[in-house]
């Protein structure tokens, strides 16, 4: 049996596949290396583009303007009569006519209530009857008299005679003015009653039903003046001194409806607990006032020229507002602010300078330390 011998050395054709397959193994990877690294140049390149540091958010400035702007005082207050009548009867009767209700519209004069007056009625007629005989009796008395002083040149009467009657016809004449003030007394108590209204307005209260007896001096009716109602609106102590009679109000009724006015009274006095003054508001005629009701409103304290920016600029962080404000590279910086007054869409800044550039548009956008990108806007766009 013959043995086989293998040549530990490769044969040159094995030796050029393997070099072979080496070869394509290094090219695969030093061209995976080429594409992987230009990539990461690339990027590292890109962090370094000073145009790739300057991408940032585009926004739109604004800078504080001169504005005249209307100071305003935020205050509230309820709804009452201007004048309100209590109307009553000085007799305590039963009522037997009721004409009106709350929210009736009475002139003056006009009858509101009726009671009973039957019995003075009767009373009333028998005075009538009791004057008519005494004016027969007095008028008897005065002829006697006057006969009795024509003959008394005749000796006809004596002196005696002559007093007893010029004593019967003052008696007689006295009869009669005691009868006449007892008709006008029970013509009173009829009256009495009687309610009419004493002027103009607006029935607010009514506390007499038909058939109810009421004692003397109660109340039946209360009467809203001419219907005005007027703004209470309670000030704080140290605001007084700048309302002025006459200045404009404004009064919100809810639902986006306002009613103008203007104030009438300053207070004399203020409420020691609260340290406020009652300011009285006019205001006119009006569906939706209505006595006891309460409202918010506004009270004109004078007009100025000042610094204002758009109200749409003001942030909020914690309640505080702040503005995001440009420096000299573009960066926004969150800026605190005090606002003052604010008239419409403009709100009153007082410590910002007028060439301070600010952002409006995408100030929701914008962090503080950001930097970014100004758009040129058209002239006029400025507030």
């Amino acid at each position: 049996m013959k043995t086989r011998w293998r040549n530990s050395q490769t044969s040159p054709s094995r030796k050029g596949r393997r070099w072979l397959v080496g070869a394509a193994a290094l090219a695969t990877v030093l061209g995976g290396a080429s594409l992987w690294l230009p990539a990461g140049g690339a990027t590292a390149n890109a962090a370094k583009s000073p145009t790739a540091a300057n991408a940032a958010l585009t926004v739109e400035t604004v800078s504080p303007v001169q504005r005249e702007i209307v100071r305003r005082l935020a205050v509230s207050g309820g709804f009452a009569a201007r004048d309100e009548m209590i109307v009553g009867s000085d007799a305590a009767v039963r009522w037997t006519r009721v004409l009106v209700d709350v929210g009736t519209a009475v002139r003056q004069g006009q009858l509101l209530a009726q009671g009973d007056d039957s019995i003075l009625a009767a009373q009333l007629a028998q005075h009538e009857a009791s004057l008519a005989q005494a004016e027969a009796r007095a008028e008897l008395a005065r002829a006697n008299l006057q006969r009795a002083e024509q003959v008394q040149a005749a000796g006809v009467y004596s002196v005696e005679a002559l007093h007893a009657r010029r004593n019967e016809a003052a008696a007689s004449g006295a009869q009669v003015a005691l009868i006449r003030a007892q008709i006008r007394e029970v013509s009173a108590r009829i009256a009495q009653t009687r309610v009419h209204a004493p002027a103009d307005g607006v029935v607010s209260h009514r506390a007499v039903s038909l058939g109810a007896v009421t004692p003397a001096g109660g109340e039946l009716f209360r009467i809203i003046r001419n219907g005005q109602v007027e703004w209470q609106a309670e000030v704080p102590e140290h605001e007084l001194k700048r309302v002025r009679e006459g200045a404009p109000a404004s009064v919100n009724l809810g639902d986006g409806l306002h009613i103008d006015g203007r104030v009438r009274k300053l207070p004399p006095s203020v409420a020691p607990a609260t340290r406020r003054g009652i300011v009285y508001v006019s205001l006119p005629a009006h569906a939706q006032v209505r006595a006891g009701g309460h409202a918010v409103g506004t009270i004109e304290l004078g007009r100025a020229a000042t610094w204002v920016l758009p109200l749409r600029v003001v942030q909020y962080r914690d309640g505080t507002p702040f503005v995001y404000a440009l420096d000299a590279s573009h960066v926004a910086r969150a800026r605190a602010v005090t606002l003052g007054a604010r008239d419409g869409e403009f709100v009153e800044v007082l410590d910002l300078k007028p060439d301070q550039r600010v952002v409006s548009t995408g100030a929701g956008f914008v962090k503080d330390g950001e930097k970014v990108q100004v758009a040129a806007l058209p002239t006029g766009s400025q507030p």
